[in-house]
C-alpha cells in the first residue's frame, strides 16, 4: 500500500518540481526553443520540414537535390513519421513540432523518475526514500545536457526502462512477454536514435555476462534464458539493419567517422561538476581544463564520496584476499550484477583498451565504428551507480541506527542526500534558466513576417526559385568536409525553408554521402571547375541566395557578385542567382602570359625563390588528379619532401596539394622548418579544408614563412590509408603555370585556370 501511495505521489511531485524550475516552459513548451544554434535549430527544422512537406522515409529539406534518409537527420524518425501521417491524413500538426518535442523531453523526466522508483523499490528500499531518490537521479541525469541540442538523446527514461525490463526478465525468465516487451521497446527507441540500439545491447549483454560469472558455481547455464535474451537483443538490430538496407540507396557514407577514442568519457567527465556554482570552485582547485562534453556523465559529489568509501572497502578486502566480496559484493542480485555490468560498459566508454593502440580491432566489427561518441555509454554507469549510491546510503543509515547512533545516522546521510538533491535540482535549473532566454519559437516557426510574404510583396514568389543557398556557406556531415562559420544565416535559411517550402542546398546532417557533399561544395570552387551537381537540379530556376555580410570567403563573395540583389531583411540580404552563372567557363585554353620563364615542366612569373612540384607519375598506379599516379600514404610516417632552401631574405610561401576524398582518410601534412644543424624553426599543419574540389579530389592550402639563409624544409604525414597528388610549394609572389595531362587544361598555382 505504501508503494502504491508513493507511486501515485511521484508523478505530481515530479511535475510540481518541473513547474518550479521550468515555469512557463512546462505550460507553453511551444513558445521556446531548447537550443537556437547549429544542431539545436537543425533538429527542430528537420522534423518540422519532414512532417510538413515530405513523406515516406526521405527528407528533402537539405542537401538539395539529393535529400537525405531521415535516420541521418536526427529528426527522431519514430515520432516524425507518425506526425507526418497525422499531418497528411488527419489534421495539421507540423506547426506544433516544437511543442511536441519539448513536451516529450520534459515528460520523459517524469517517466525516468517512474522507472527509477520501480527499480529502487525492487531493491526493497522504503517507498518515500525511493520516491525522493528517483527524482534526484532523474534531475541530475547527464542526458539533460542534451536537451539543448541533441533532443533525441535527451530522453532520460530509456536507460532506466531498459534496466527495469532486464530485472523483470531475470526475475521471471519463463515469461515470454518480458522478452517481447524488451525487443519491442528496443526497436522503438532505436527508431528515435540509433545510439539507443547499442546502449540496449551493451546493457543487456554486460548484465548477462556478469550474472553468469557471479553465479556460475550456483546456477547452471539457463539456455532458455540465454536464447530469449539473444533474441530480444538481435531482433531489433536485425530489423533496423534490414529496414536501412531496403530504404537507403546511398553507398558512400563515411565508414570511419572521427572521434571513437577522442569522444570518450573521463574521470573529470564523471566526477567533476559542469554547472555553476560548483564549477568555479572545482576549477579553482583542479584547473580549468575543459571536459570532453561528449563523455559528460557526472554522477554528483555524493556518489563520488560513496565511490571512495566503496573503494576503501574493496581495498580492505583485497588486503585480506577476500576477492569474492569484491567481485560478488553483498548486495541484492539486481544491483550486484548491475553494478559490475555498468563498470564493464564504463570501460568501453573510457575507450579501454582500444585507446591503448588497439584501434585496428574496430575493423573486426565495422558497424561499431559508426558509434564514435562512446562517452555517451557512460550514461549506463550513471544510472546504475546512482542507484547503488542510494542503496549504500540507506544501508549506512540502518547500520548507524542499529548501533544506537541515530544522530549520526540522520546527520551523515541527511547531509549527503540533501547535497545530492541540491545538485539534481541545480542541474535541471541551469538548463531551464538558459531555455527561458529562448522564447523565440514563434519567430522561427510562425507565418507572420516570414519570407513567403516578403517575396510575394516583391512579385517574386517562392515558386520562382528552386532552392536556398545560404552564405556564409555550411557543409557538415560527410566527415571529409566540415564547414560551419555562421549560425545566424543557417537559422534564417532553415526558417525561410520551413515557411516557403524551398529546400536548402547546404548540409548540416550526419554521415552524409561523401560524393554528394563534394558536389555541393563544388558550387564554391573555381569558375573553371565543372559543377557536376547542376545537371541534377530539377529545373533551371535560379537559387535564392541568403547572405549575411560577415567574413565572406573570396569564393562566397564571387557568388554574390554573380547574383542580382532583391532586398534586405534586417541583417539578411536576398539575391537571385541564375544557374547559368555557375557553369564552368568556356572550354578554351588561354595562352600563357608573355614573360613567363620555363622551368622543367612548368612556367613561372619570376625566379624569386625555390619552387617544388611533385606529380607522383611514378607512384601508386591509380588515376590521379590530372594523370595516372598518386602518392599512397600507408606508413607510420611518410616523408613527402625533404630539401634545402636558400633565400637571401625571408619570404612567404604557399603549400597546395590535392587529396582523394573517396579514400578512407583525408591526410594531414606537417610542414617542418629547421636550421641545417637540426634546430627547429617552426612546425605547422595543413588540412584539406579548401572549397576547391574536382573529380572527388579536395585541395588543401597553407601559407608559412621561410626565413633568410639555409633552411631545411620537410613535409611529412603520419596519416594512413590516404592518397595525395600534385603538391606545389611556391613563393606567394610567384605564379606557377603548367598543363594538365593530357594537355587539356591550364593550371595556375595548382588550381584550374581553364576548362
Amino acid at each position: 500500500m505504501k508503494n502504491r501511495k508513493a507511486l501515485l505521489l511521484l508523478i505530481p511531485a515530479t511535475l510540481l518540481l518541473l513547474y518550479f524550475l521550468f515555469g512557463n516552459i512546462l505550460l507553453h513548451p511551444g513558445q521556446y526553443l531548447f537550443g537556437d544554434i547549429e544542431d539545436g535549430t537543425k533538429n527542430y527544422y528537420t522534423a518540422a520540414y519532414f512532417i510538413k512537406y515530405d513523406q515516406g522515409v526521405w527528407f528533402t529539406g537539405m542537401n538539395y537535390p539529393f535529400g537525405e534518409h531521415i535516420t541521418y537527420t536526427d529528426n527522431q524518425p519514430l515520432f516524425s513519421v507518425l506526425l507526418n501521417f497525422i499531418e497528411r491524413h488527419i489534421t495539421p500538426v507540423s506547426g506544433h513540432t516544437i511543442a511536441i518535442f519539448n513536451n516529450l523531453m520534459l515528460w520523459g523526466m517524469v517517466a525516468c523518475a517512474f522507472f527509477l522508483y520501480l527499480i529502487l523499490t525492487e531493491l526493497k528500499l522504503p517507498p518515500w526514500y525511493a520516491l525522493a531518490i528517483a527524482i534526484i537521479i532523474a534531475f541530475l541525469s547527464p542526458q539533460l545536457f542534451r536537451i539543448r541540442a541533441h533532443y533525441a538523446l535527451g530522453y532520460t527514461f530509456i536507460i532506466p526502462m531498459a534496466w527495469y525490463l532486464i530485472l523483470k526478465i531475470f526475475r521471471q525468465p519463463r515469461k515470454i512477454k518480458w522478452y517481447l516487451i524488451y525487443a519491442l521497446a528496443g526497436l522503438l527507441v532505436t527508431l528515435i536514435h540509433p545510439y539507443y540500439a547499442l546502449i540496449n545491447l551493451l546493457l543487456l549483454l554486460s548484465y548477462v555476462l556478469v550474472y553468469y560469472l557471479q553465479e556460475k558455481k550456483k546456477q547452471k547455464l539457463n539456455y532458455r534464458l540465454l536464447i530469449g535474451i539473444v533474441t530480444a537483443v538481435l531482433v531489433p538490430l536485425l530489423f533496423f539493419q534490414v529496414y536501412m538496407h531496403l530504404t537507403d540507396p546511398v553507398t558512400d557514407r563515411p565508414d570511419t567517422p572521427y572521434g571513437f577514442t577522442a569522444y570518450r568519457t573521463s574521470f573529470k567527465a564523471l566526477f567533476f561538476p559542469l554547472e555553476a556554482p560548483l564549477l568555479k570552485y572545482w576549477q579553482a582547485v583542479f584547473g580549468s581544463k575543459e571536459v570532453i562534453w561528449e563523455g559528460y556523465a557526472y554522477v554528483g559529489q555524493t556518489a563520488f564520496i560513496v565511490l571512495l568509501l566503496t573503494l576503501a572497502k574493496f581495498f580492505k578486502y583485497a588486503r585480506r584476499k577476500r576477492w569474492k566480496l569484491i567481485f560478488r559484493p553483498v548486495l541484492p542480485a539486481p544491483l550486484r550484477v548491475g553494478l559490475w555490468a555498468s563498470v564493464l560498459v564504463l570501460l568501453f566508454a573510457l575507450a579501454i583498451p582500444i585507446k591503448w593502440g588497439l584501434q585496428g580491432a574496430l575493423d573486426l566489427i565495422p558497424p561499431l565504428k559508426q558509434f564514435r561518441s562512446i562517452g555517451r555509454f557512460a550514461w549506463i554507469f550513471y544510472y546504475i551507480f546512482s542507484v547503488y549510491t542510494a542503496y549504500y546510503l540507506y544501508q549506512v543509515f540502518r547500520n548507524l541506527r542499529f548501533r544506537q547512533k541515530p544522530g549520526l545516522a540522520f546527520t551523515f546521510t541527511g547531509i549527503l542526500v540533501a547535497f545530492w538533491a541540491f545538485e539534481g535540482l541545480n542541474n535541471t535549473y541551469q538548463k531551464a534558466l538558459s531555455i527561458k532566454k529562448l522564447k523565440v519559437a514563434e519567430a522561427f516557426m510562425g507565418e507572420q513576417g516570414n519570407y513567403t510574404a516578403l517575396l510575394n510583396s516583391l512579385n517574386l514568389p517562392a515558386a520562382n526559385f528552386q532552392a536556398i543557398l545560404p552564405l556564409p556557406y555550411f557543409n557538415v556531415g560527410s566527415e571529409k568536409v566540415s564547414i560551419f562559420r555562421n549560425a545566424e544565416v543557417a537559422n534564417e535559411a532553415m526558417k525561410a525553408s520551413l515557411n516557403t517550402g524551398l529546400p536548402i542546398t547546404t548540409v548540416l546532417l550526419s554521415r552524409t554521402s561523401v560524393s554528394q557533399s563534394l558536389m555541393q561544395l563544388q558550387l564554391l570552387s573555381s569558375p573553371f571547375i565543372p559543377k557536376t551537381i547542376l545537371p541534377k537540379y530539377a529545373s533551371r530556376k535560379p537559387l535564392l541566395l541568403m547572405v549575411t555580410p560577415d567574413s565572406l570567403l573570396p569564393a562566397e563573395a564571387a557568388l554574390v557578385k554573380k547574383a542580382r540583389f532583391i532586398t534586405q531583411k534586417e541583417r539578411i540580404a536576398l539575391y537571385q542567382l541564375p544557374l547559368d552563372s555557375l557553369q564552368a567557363a568556356a572550354n578554351t585554353i588561354p595562352p600563357l602570359l608573355d614573360g613567363l620563364q620555363k622551368k622543367g615542366n612548368y612556367y613561372v612569373s619570376n625566379q624569386n625563390g625555390a619552387i617544388i612540384r611533385r606529380a607522383f607519375t611514378d607512384g601508386e598506379q591509380q588515376e590521379g588528379l590530372y594523370q595516372t599516379g598518386t602518392l599512397a600514404l600507408d606508413q607510420k610516417k611518410t616523408i613527402i619532401i625533404d630539401t634545402l632552401i636558400n633565400l637571401p631574405a625571408s619570404q612567404a610561401y604557399e603549400l597546395t596539394a590535392w587529396a582523394y576524398a573517396m579514400a578512407k582518410n583525408l591526410p594531414t601534412l606537417t610542414v617542418t622548418l629547421t636550421n641545417p644543424d637540426g634546430t627547429l624553426i617552426q612546425e605547422s599543419e595543413m588540412r584539406f579544408t579548401s572549397t576547391e574540389t574536382m573529380n572527388n579530389w579536395l585541395m588543401g592550402e597553407h601559407t608559412f614563412k621561410v626565413p633568410a639563409g639555409r633552411t631545411q624544409l620537410r613535409i611529412t604525414s603520419k596519416s594512413r590509408q590516404a592518397l595525395v597528388d600534385d603538391i606545389l610549394v611556391r613563393p606567394l609572389n610567384t605564379d606557377v603555370y603548367f598543363y594538365g595531362f593530357p594537355k587539356s587544361i591550364l593550371i595556375k598555382n595548382n588550381r584550374p585556370a581553364s576548362y
